[in-house]
């Protein structure tokens, strides 16, 4: 699954200038590095059922690195996995990683994207709830 994930977010990484990927603090992490994290979650036989907040989830990869550790426990049932991304660039490309990783998935798995279009740079005065929509 991972794989996958990364070929198509570098797709995306060589279509979108490097300016505007600075602009929302893209900067995907790499296979290994999300491995490594998502090998760090402590998950226990008594857990059939996980959920996960993946909070800069820019193109899904460590989501997609997690679904694959979780992929090999035989006792873990169901996965869901709540992401949130400020950049409406990435969201639909995102949406399509999660999409291909719960295809892939003998799993249940459910996934829950929190988008914002809230600029880093504005103040918090000016804050306005984040919108959500499920990927089912």
């Amino acid at each position: 699954m991972l794989d996958k994930v990364i070929e198509l977010t570098n797709g995306y990484i060589d279509t979108m200038p490097k300016k505007e990927r600075k602009k929302y603090g893209q900067f995907f992490t790499s296979m290994e590095t999300a491995r490594f994290m998502a090998s760090l979650y402590d998950i226990t036989p008594d857990m059939t059922k996980i959920s996960v907040l993946d909070a800069g989830a820019g193109s899904g990869i460590l989501a997609c690195a997690f679904l694959e550790r979780v992929e090999r426990l035989p006792f873990v049932e169901e996965i869901e996995v709540t992401c949130y991304e400020n950049d409406e660039n990435v969201l639909q490309l995102l949406e399509d990683n999660l999409r291909y990783c719960q295809e892939k998935s003998a799993k249940k798995v459910s996934f829950f994207i929190f988008k914002n279009s809230i600029d880093f740079s504005v103040s918090f005065y000016n804050y306005h709830e984040p919108s959500i929509y499920p990927c089912l």
